[in-house]
């Protein structure tokens, strides 16, 4: 050893913190420090005089001690890594997976090879963890019961499993805008995409025709992180035609249930309903007709008067039906034509004046042209106004307003002082058949469902709130004129 290595070369060898062998060119070991007896458990004096095939048998690693012959017959001094996926032996007969690093060294005119090992099972076997973790991910991947995709950063696909080939085609390499993908449905996907590298997950639905019938596909879109970068997008395509048929079933099945409960409804309304006043009509002809002789003109004209009011009710509860059947059909036509809602409201005020009823109202009415069906408008105000006259006190007024609402619409809001409404009923008394508890007198409760149908039909939006000091105001919001020339309603 003294021969071969000096007293500070040696003992640089054995400070360092890997196992150093060192050997002639025959591979006889002439210097080993203390780490290598801890790596291998050989004491220092088992190894030297030895070849190095006591720590690394051939059988672990063929080729090994050919390799060493080549480097040492070369006149280099830089380290070279003799192979990957090496193996050791330890006194105990167990492998141990290492790492060497070759040195060539001349000292004396005498060439050696310095091995540096080091113990590397640990980082192997965590690779080997992760090779396998992959392979699994790999399968599941490829196994997956839909099309599972990458793309990356500048567009191209990256991965594509089994289903995606099927579905799609191999696109690997290509860009999306490649595949030959129809230009509406390129142009969605490619907003897919940017959203997704924007740190987005996007959901999207698309209807696509596959052959015999429209598919629908529900595509999850998310973006690749690494660290503080996207670097691509990954995503999957998940057929759902028959889930959604299985909801468009069940929507017709609730629309047929909702159906068949309205009809119930419907013939208990009608029955109950149309029975009192054919009722009274009924009854005061019968005595009109038969004791005519006997009753004064008073007495007749009374009952021709029951007789004439019970007629309207009867007049309005069958005109109600027809409404919500014909607007229940899609049946009901709107005369959309621009006109001035302050002009609407006081024509509907002034035909409740001149049907004789007595009412002071207080009205605030601005110039605002929409395109409305006017009197289907002035039809929904006559019922939000017989509303509020049926529920005040006789000596209360009743607020009517015409205001602008924002920049595109106006508000027509109707006021009254009575008994207002429950909170939790304010959404509930525009349903079919909804009546508010105690009401006075007998309704459908078709009147407000019909108002906001017709409000509805003309792209607008109706709800009560009860508003400081009581009462009810019911308030109906429709798009002015400009916006709904924009919107096509001319």
């Amino acid at each position: 050893m003294s021969m071969l290595l000096g007293g500070t070369a040696a003992a640089i060898l054995e400070a360092m913190p890997d196992a150093i062998v060192v050997t002639d060119a025959e591979g006889i070991v002439v210097f080993v420090n203390t780490a290598l007896e801890a790596m291998f458990g050989y004491q220092r004096a088992d190894c030297v005089g030895r070849t190095i095939e006591l720590l690394v048998p051939e059988h672990l690693h063929g080729g090994h001690a050919q390799a060493r012959r080549s480097y040492a017959a070369q006149p280099r001094r830089r380290s070279m890594t003799s192979g990957s996926d090496l193996f050791g032996r330890h006194r105990d007969g167990t492998e141990i997976s290492i790492d060497i690093r070759l040195s060539p060294l001349e000292t004396d005119g005498q060439r050696v090879l310095i091995a540096a090992i080091r113990d590397v099972s640990e980082r192997r076997a965590a690779a080997e963890a992760l090779r396998r973790s992959e392979a699994r991910l790999r399968a599941a991947v490829q196994n997956l019961p839909f099309p599972f995709w990458a793309y990356d950063a500048d567009g191209s696909c990256t991965m594509q499993n089994n289903r995606c080939v099927e579905a799609w085609g191999d696109h690997v390499g290509e860009r999306l805008e490649d595949i030959g993908l129809p230009d509406d449905l390129l142009a969605r996907w490619q907003e897919t995409r940017r959203r997704a590298l924007a740190g987005e997950v996007v959901h999207q639905e698309e209807r696509l025709d596959a052959g015999p019938e429209l598919r629908v596909v529900h595509t999850i879109a998310a973006p690749i992180v690494s660290g503080e970068h996207v670097t691509g997008v990954l995503g999957i395509n998940i057929d759902v035609t028959e889930e959604r048929k299985a909801q468009e079933l069940q929507v017709e099945l609730r629309a047929a249930q909702e159906s068949e409960r309205l009809k119930d409804a419907l013939l208990g309304t009608v029955s109950h309903e149309l029975r009192t006043p054919i009722s009274v009509i009924r009854g005061y002809a019968t005595l009109a007709a038969e004791y005519g002789e006997r009753l004064t003109q008073n007495e007749m004209v009374g009952y021709f008067r029951d007789i004439d009011r019970y007629a309207v009710q009867l007049d309005r509860l069958v005109d109600d039906l027809l409404t919500m059947s014909r607007l229940e059909a899609g049946a009901l036509s709107m005369n959309l034509r621009p006109v001035d809602m302050g002009l609407i409201v006081n024509a509907t005020i002034d035909a409740f004046r001149i049907a004789g009823r007595q009412r002071d109202f207080i009205v605030s009415a601005e110039a605002v042209q929409v395109v409305a069906d006017a009197g289907r408008i002035e039809q929904v105000l006559s019922n939000l106004i017989d509303n509020a006259d049926k529920y005040s006190d006789p000596c209360a007024s009743i607020e009517v307003s015409v205001r602008r609402e924002g920049a595109n619409r106006v508000a027509v809001s109707v006021r009254d002082y009575g008994p207002g409404v429950a909170t939790d009923e304010l959404d509930a008394i525009f349903e079919r058949f909804h009546r508010v508890a105690g009401s006075p007198g007998r309704g459908t409760g078709l009147g407000l469902a019909i108002c906001r149908s017709i409000i509805e039909a003309h792209d607008g939006s109706i709800r009560a709130t009860v508003p400081p000091g009581g009462g009810l105001e019911v308030t109906l919001s429709i798009p002015v004129l400009d916006e709904a020339v924009s919107r096509g309603a001319c």
